[in-house]
């Protein structure tokens, strides 16, 4: 009986230490995955508090199409770059700083090589942005944006209009971009790609609010563009006629 009692008492220490060192691995994955989770989080917020500091107009400006002031635009600029340096290949930060490329690009003659840095920065941004998160359509169009005002080869063009209308058919941002690429190369657009920038003018006409968009991207296309845009989009007399309306509303208001 004592032996079993020693036995006893000896496998009790023993499965108390077992139970210490358990808890101790237990203890040190913890703050393993707590350092690790710090560390992948830290480059993230350190970014982000840069991109807290951009002036709350850029933003607005981005999203609604509005100008952005010369200081705005170069101080954002300077923010997002210190941002990728922090945490380079972000999805949203790549695309937006490409946006802002654009815009600087919008400000700058067109025969200047400057203007072409610039499209040429916002491209690369843009493909960061796509490799970082390749279901984002919008980032796709904005490729197509770029590339378009880069004059780069129809199939290029074609293929990324094709990728922005699989990935995001729906999203008015990216028909409206995809639109205007798809007019400007109108006679170089793929069957399959004419059938779906034909489909994002169909649906811009149905969406009221982007009917005056629709009307903006007639006005810059070529005469034969035009007639196709209207045969796509105006099936009845009455459409045609709601058309020719906001069509006078938009000259009158281009010329005051």
């Amino acid at each position: 009986m004592a032996m079993v009692g020693i036995i006893t008492s000896a496998t009790a220490g023993i499965m108390s230490i077992d139970r210490l060192r358990t808890r101790r691995v237990i203890g040190f994955i913890g703050v393993g995955i707590g350092l690790l989770v710090i560390a992948l989080s830290l480059p993230r917020a350190i970014a982000y508090s840069y991109l807290a500091m951009v002036p709350s107009g850029v933003d607005v400006a981005l999203s609604q199409g509005r100008p952005i002031k010369s200081e705005e635009l170069e101080e954002a600029r300077g923010l997002y770059q210190k941002a990728l340096g922090a945490l380079p290949g972000d999805a949203v930060i790549e695309q937006d700083f490409g946006r802002l490329e654009l815009r600087r690009a919008a400000r700058l003659t067109n025969t200047t090589e400057e203007r072409i840095e610039a499209l040429n920065s916002a491209s690369v941004h843009f493909k960061a942005s796509i490799a970082a998160a390749p279901a984002r359509s919008f980032a796709w169009s904005l490729a197509a944006s770029a590339q378009y005002q880069l004059k780069a080869d129809p199939a290029l063009l074609n293929a990324l209009l094709r990728m922005s209308y699989y990935t995001g058919p729906h999203e008015a941002s990216s028909m409206l971009l995809r639109a205007q690429v798809g007019c400007g190369i109108w006679n170089n657009l793929d069957t399959d790609v004419r059938d779906l920038i034909g489909q994002d003018l169909r649906a811009l006409w149905e969406v009221g609010r982007l009917r005056s968009a629709l009307v903006d991207i007639y006005l810059s296309s070529p005469l034969e563009v035009r007639s196709a845009i209207r045969e796509i989009v105006l099936k009845d007399p009455q459409s045609q006629k709601r058309f020719d309306q906001i069509l006078e509303r938009v000259l009158k208001r281009a010329t005051r």
